[in-house]
């Protein structure tokens, strides 16, 4: 930590005085110069870690100074109001004689709080001037020269000509720069300054004609060891100052800081890159101020028109489905309270357009080396699409279970090593009368049988080789050797680059129906032979008999035939007629059984 500018001041002040340190109500003494231990003829080590404001502690001398109200009164009120004071004490009202000092003397006394902008310590300096120890012109001008140091607090206190040369430099520029105040005075500051810095710092070191208090932007500054020093400073115009005769440059070094800002300035850049090239919004919540910076991402996921940055954490949260709020937001809290640093949760959040996107966000929290939460940074990544083809798997899924038909899935056999099933459903075991686990991993043609067709097998095999969906029917075997008709759908799937993964195979036990085509089909042939028998055979032995009853009912002379032979053909002719009636009806009877 750069030292405390009090003792920078401190250094500066000629007249006797004390170093003080503020502790709550106390002042305690951590330094004295040698003008003050003159003063009352002490050694500094006799006071050192003495609190002035109880000075039972105190050597005599100094006990019998601080425990007067005129002295007291006026230390307690400036502690008090954080401010400095000033006044003039005659020793002929004081007890001068215990305390060492002439009477008919006049005290100039002063104490003086110090600020550090980086530092909580409050430093106080305390002073003690008498007109016949020192010309009152010497304290007058020590007394100005410490008001206008100490205005600014700053690390390094230097004073510089209307040139940038050095005039007085404070002893901290050893501890800064690692530079003796000696070495410095007498030269040009410009010659430290890195060259691309010199031209800019100039231009505003010219200004200080026209303002009489200027803070300069950065810059750079040589050190001992030739490392260049990132310095800020301000520079205050005091040349009327006949105390002061010169332009004060209060510098601290804010190499560390600007490392940072730098690397900060790298990592938001890389941030938002990242934030960029990523289609989640990337958020960041300051747990402290409960302020949420949001990235890119959250316009292009959820299509909100703001720009990235920060805004306030309720916006977040009302925009969360009222049936999440309280899941979430407890969430969240319990973790920080436990001390945890992993958060992970899924919800649905209000898109631009009204609808609610399904998001699962994952959270990590920042901690402080005390434990507390700071900060939390995560990102919200949308499963919309994801929640809707789960909830179409498990439709799927539902309807390959319950189905009546059978189901297999197999791989696409991309490694030409044959086909292997990879799923079936409880209707293929119910159908086939092999169980799951006997089913997977064998190939689809283990139910095929000595009657199974390796026409159709072939045809089988065509299509799949060539994904091409199709559809046959062929005789395949449970597991207990029965044979039975099924009929095989198969359809090949593919994966969002087109590359197919997997046939679905649908499977049914048609054996009934074939059964009734192959009945309807003996019916029609049983048909066709009827309608034959009555068109052909049932028409010949019909027709003789018409003929020969039209002779015997006309008496029409017969040269060829007598009437016993007409009589003879007469029953042949019904007897035929008789046996092909007996055939129909026994054919009737047949399509009755198949029916």
């Amino acid at each position: 930590m750069p030292l405390h500018p009090g003792y920078s001041i401190f250094n500066l002040i000629t007249a006797p005085a004390i170093l003080l340190k503020q502790e709550g109500k106390k002042l305690i003494v951590i330094e004295v110069n040698q003008a003050y231990e003159m003063l009352i003829g002490l050694q500094s080590e006799s006071l050192i870690g003495a609190d002035i404001l109880n000075p039972v502690n105190l050597p005599v001398e100094n006990r019998y100074f601080f425990e007067h109200e005129l002295v007291k009164s006026p230390l307690k009120k400036s502690l008090k109001n954080q401010t400095a004071d000033k006044f003039i004490l005659s020793t002929n009202s004081l007890p001068y004689e215990k305390i060492k000092i002439r009477s008919n003397a006049e005290l100039i006394v002063e104490h003086v709080p110090v600020f550090a902008p980086t530092d909580p310590t409050i430093l106080w300096i305390y002073s003690i001037a008498i007109n016949d120890v020192k010309s009152l012109q010497e304290v007058d001008d020590s007394e100005k020269r410490f008001r206008n140091l100490v205005q600014d607090g700053s690390d390094m206190i230097a004073i510089l000509d209307e040139k940038g040369s050095y005039k007085y430099v404070s002893p901290t520029s050893e501890a800064i720069l690692g530079i003796l105040p000696t070495y410095l005075i007498g030269k040009n500051a410009f010659d430290f300054i890195h060259p691309d810095d010199k031209d800019f710092v100039f231009d505003q070191f010219i200004k200080i004609e026209k303002n009489n208090r200027l803070a300069l932007e950065p810059f750079r500054f040589a050190s001992a060891s030739n490392e260049w020093r990132w310095i800020e400073t301000i520079i205050t115009d005091l040349r009327s100052d006949p105390s002061i005769n010169g332009i004060v440059a209060n510098s601290r070094d804010i190499t560390e800081r600007i490392e940072a800002e730098k690397a900060l300035l790298i990592s938001n850049e890389r941030y938002r890159y990242v934030t960029m090239a990523t289609s989640d919004a990337i958020w960041d919540w300051d747990v402290v101020d409960n302020s949420l910076y949001w990235g890119e991402g959250f316009m292009t996921l959820f299509g909100y028109k703001e720009q990235p940055g920060f805004v306030e954490i309720s916006s977040w949260i009302s925009r969360l489905h009222p049936e999440d709020i309280e899941r979430v937001e407890t969430g969240i809290y319990s973790l920080i309270e436990s001390g945890g640093t992993n958060w992970l949760d899924e919800y649905r959040y209000l898109k631009e357009d009204g609808s609610y996107a399904y998001v699962i966000d994952r959270g990590f929290v920042i901690r402080d080396i005390n434990g507390k939460a700071i900060r939390m940074v995560g990102a919200m990544h949308d499963i919309t699409q994801k929640k809707k083809e789960e909830q179409q798997l498990r439709l799927l899924e539902s309807m390959v279970k319950h189905t009546k038909d059978a189901v297999m899935i197999t791989d696409a056999n991309q490694n030409h090593s044959g086909l292997k099933i990879t799923y079936v459903n409880h209707s293929f075991t119910k159908m086939t009368g092999y169980s799951i686990e006997e089913s997977l991993g064998q190939s689809p043609e283990f139910l095929s049988g000595k009657n199974t067709s390796k026409k159709t097998v072939r045809e089988l095999r065509k299509s799949l080789n060539n994904f091409v969906a199709n559809e046959v029917t062929m005789i395949t075997y449970k597991k207990d050797g029965t044979e039975f008709w099924m009929n095989l759908a198969t359809t090949p799937l593919s994966d969002e680059n087109g590359v197919f993964t997997h046939w679905v195979i649908i499977q049914r036990d048609v054996t009934q129906q074939i059964k009734y085509y192959s009945a309807i089909e003996q019916q029609n042939e049983r048909l066709k032979e009827i309608s034959w028998m009555q068109s052909h055979v049932l028409r010949a032995p019909l027709t003789r008999l018409l003929g020969l009853t039209y002779i015997l009912k006309n008496k029409i002379p017969q040269q060829k035939m007598s009437d016993l032979e007409i009589t003879n053909e007469i029953e042949n002719s019904a007897q035929e007629l008789d046996s092909v009636i007996k055939k129909i009806v026994l054919r009737t009877d047949e399509l009755e059984e198949l029916g």
